[in-house]
């Protein structure tokens, strides 16, 4: 890695010697005076810092340069260094350029600093130390200065000597830029860098006063860097953007880059500390390697302006956390600790190559604690890598704006990939909700062989917050889950809607064994879920698919669910939990198309959520649909707790309308009734053939007839006299003649009308019988009845 070239150099530096210090009363404070620009002799800044190293004890250095100094031109005096500044080694020393005639500190957003000494290291060519300052002591505070144009950094803080660097504050400085802070006058390599062990420095404050502009740097604006080096803060600074904080003035690779073990560094802070890190080359925020962890990025601005609308976006992440990075934090816990990661040009946050156990957002949903990641080229959050696993991401609005009420959509909202593992998006409470809407694509991407067991739960994918209207929908899916991804989890609690193509979509061979659960899925454009193109083992289960989240039909333009050149999938299940309401949809309940060996069970499928009839409920045409070479495909179970409820379709309960390839569908166990074509639709010369009921007889009561010898014989009865069958009575086996009976107990009163259908011993199922009015009433049948 190129930048190790610096660390190692650093540790080798071979300045002159540095001068003695001794101790001086605690109570003393030296005060030393800049005179002229002149880069030694005495009143030089050089003499201060030898001066100030010397005395051992507290130390100001102030500025008095009069105009007629040969360096002083339009406003401004430029000190401009021959060879490295001494090393501020003795500790409590503050270097304030603002003691100079002219300099004030910024008063707010409208009134920056104004910065009168330049520190220009242009002449500074020693291969053993380009820095600019460097910080080896503790308590320094370096103030009021524009240090631009070094060949390594602006400011190095690092232990060096046996030394600590501790407890230093940068602050109100403009680190790579003119005095103005809007032309790049960049340094080398980064604007500041902390490393090596440095702990518990500052890098601008909570204060107006504090900011520093630490843009148009060869390398990182800030990078803080080394397995000891911890405690750091970098607060209320403008990095990649200029003075003004509307434009870029990009750092040329990243704004802030955390690396090499550094951990339990702070980037933000509450709402007065927040960053605006916009406009840099490559990432905003950058956090790498397998021990770099338990730092914290928390209520900035990262790809927007000051005002957190205007795009002033980053080359590429916004925040990107890899290389088993893990336990870092973007995001917060405390009042007002949110990020707006915006307008990038590549991802918002980009996690990958082993990162682990990071945190996205605050785990408070509130739309002023969390991260607002909208705008990116790419993904608002990418997590990626075989290693990568325990991040999570909570609390965000990914692809609006601040208040969730406009669209400003990343390209993708959310994307985990590479084999990343065992992450969650959202959570199980309210203020873990992510808002992952409005983006360009999916919302969600969950893609690649090894990508597993994550979660995404308790989110609003495609809608804006409460009681806001508008179109926030993402343009693709809701969910896409393909190329290999496997044993993930969406839900429960996600509220999937409006998105332009399907709410979830899986998608390829080696897609397995994912799991959709307890979600509501509607108003999406195209299908609620959509299964296709082999994947196989998913189940979709306990959701309300085409009904809203106050239980009113709110029904996804296409089918509620579509299983097509797909295997083995489960839809629904034989408990209430894993019932799926599949209603109110605009074409089909469930579509099956090429597809084989899928089981449907347990599911109303065009009913009210109660189970009841209701005309507004139906699925727009039939509650299944079969399309050809659908093979060995269950619909019920072996149980009543399997069956379908499937009610109330506009045409009919299920259909064939093609026999080519439709071979082994089992239909069994199911309530089909109140539908408006047929209960079970086949083509003319389906195989086999419907029975007939023969006659009803009293002992018990036998429901005699004919039928295919050997097939299975279900036998149902209803209130109506329609052809369907409401309510599952008794099966039998047919004889070698085909004779049949079936004998219950009773039959229930009000309910004369049988039908029957017949199912061969390869598990192709008939229509329908004719209907057969029994005259034989009873005032019992023992039935299983529906939770």
């Amino acid at each position: 890695m190129k930048r190790l070239g610096t660390i190692t150099l650093i540790l080798a530096l071979v300045l002159a010697a540095l001068p003695a210090s001794h101790a001086a009363p605690a109570d003393v404070v030296f005060t030393y005076t800049v005179k002229d620009t002149s880069d030694s002799g005495t009143d030089s800044l050089r003499w201060a810092i030898n001066q100030a190293n010397a005395d051992g004890g507290t130390s100001i250095i102030e500025f008095d340069i009069p105009e007629i100094d040969p360096g002083y031109s339009g406003g401004v005096w430029t000190i401009q260094p021959a060879t490295p500044l001494p090393f501020l080694s003795s500790g409590n020393t503050t270097i304030d350029g603002y003691s100079q005639d002219g300099a004030y500190e910024a008063e707010g957003v409208d009134s920056p600093a104004t910065i009168v000494i330049e520190i220009d290291g242009s002449g500074v060519t020693d291969p053993t130390n380009q820095n600019g300052f460097s910080i080896t002591s503790s308590g320094n505070t370096i103030k009021g200065l524009a240090i631009n144009r070094f060949g390594w950094s602006g400011i190095a803080i690092f232990p060096f000597g046996g030394s600590s660097a501790t407890n230093n504050t940068i602050a109100g400085n403009f680190i790579g830029t003119d005095t103005d802070g809007w032309v790049d006058y960049g340094n080398g390599r980064d604007g500041v860098s902390i490393l090596l062990g440095a702990q518990n420095n500052t890098i601008g404050g909570d204060a107006y006063a504090d900011w520093n502009v630490i843009s148009g740097n060869g390398w990182d604006g800030v990078g803080i860097h080394g397995e000891n080096t911890t405690g750091n803060v970098v607060s209320r600074n403008y990095i990649g953007a200029d003075v003004g904080g509307w434009d870029e003035l990009g750092n040329s690779q990243h704004g802030v880059h955390i690396y090499g073990g550094a951990h339990h560094n702070t980037i933000g802070g509450d709402e007065t500390e927040r960053n605006i890190i916009s406009g840099n080359d490559l990432d905003g925020i950058h956090i790498a390697g397998e021990d770099t962890r338990n730092n914290v990025v928390s209520r900035n601005y990262i790809g927007v302006a000051i005002n957190g609308w205007y795009d002033v976006g980053n080359g590429r992440h916004g925040v990107y956390i890899y290389g088993g990075a893990h336990h870092n934090i973007v995001g917060g816990d405390g009042y007002h600790e949110w990020n707006i990661i915006a307008c990038n040009d590549a991802d918002g946050v980009h996690i990958v190559d082993g990162a682990h156990d990071n945190t996205i957002g605050s785990g408070d949903g509130s739309y002023d604690r969390s991260n607002v990641i909208s705008g990116n080229a790419d993904a608002g959050v990418v997590i990626s890598g075989t290693q990568t696993m325990s991040n999570t991401v909570s609390g965000n609005v990914i692809g609006l704006i601040t208040a969730g009420w406009d669209v400003w959509g990343n390209q993708i909202g959310v994307e985990i990939t590479g084999g990343a593992q065992n992450n969650i998006v959202g959570g199980d409470t309210e203020p873990e909700r992510n808002i992952i809407s409005g983006n360009q694509e999916s919302g969600v991407l969950i893609s690649g062989a090894d990508t597993s067991a994550n979660v995404v739960l308790g989110n609003y994918i495609g809608k804006g917050p409460d009681a806001v209207a508008g179109d926030f929908g993402n343009m693709y899916d809701g969910v896409y889950i393909v190329d290999g991804a496997h044993d993930n989890t969406v839900g429960p609690g996600n509220a999937i809607s409006d998105n332009d193509l399907n709410g979830v979509r899986i998608l390829d061979a080696g897609t397995m064994g994912n799991t959709v659960f307890g979600n509501g899925i509607y108003g999406n454009t195209r299908s609620g879920v959509y299964i296709s193109y082999y994947a196989q083992y998913n189940v979709v289960s306990g959701n309300y698919i085409g009904i809203g989240e106050l239980g009113f039909p709110q029904g996804n333009g296409g089918s509620g669910v579509v299983l097509d050149f797909c295997q083995n999938n489960t839809i629904g299940g034989d408990t209430v939990d894993e019932r799926n309401i599949i209603s109110a949809n605009g074409e089909y309940g469930i579509q099956i198309g090429d597809a084989q060996d899928n089981t449907i069970a347990g599911n109303y499928i065009g009913a009210h959520p109660s189970g009841m009839p209701s005309a507004s409920y139906g699925n727009f045409l039939d509650g299944i649909a079969f399309s050809p070479y659908s093979t060995g495909n269950v619909i019920g179970g072996d149980t009543i707790d399997e069956g379908n409820l499937i009610y109330g379709n506009g045409g009919h309960g299920i259909s064939f309308y093609d026999a080519a390839g439709a071979t082994g569908n089992h239909i069994t166990h199911n309530s089909i009734e109140y539908n408006g074509g047929e209960g079970i639709k086949v083509p003319g010369g389906w195989t086999p053939s419907a029975p007939t009921i023969v006659a009803t007889t009293l002992g018990s009561v036998c429901i005699t007839g004919t039928a295919c010898a050997g097939c299975t014989i279900e036998v149902f009865q209803s209130h109506l006299d329609s052809g369907e069958g409401l309510t599952f009575v008794g099966e039998t086996v047919a004889n070698s003649s085909g004779a049949f009976t079936v004998t219950v107990d009773s039959l229930s009163p009000g309910a004369p009308y049988l039908t029957a259908t017949a199912t061969d011993g390869a598990h192709n199922t008939s229509g329908f019988s004719d209907v057969f009015e029994s005259t034989i009433s009873s005032v019992f049948l023992p039935l299983v009845l529906r939770d």
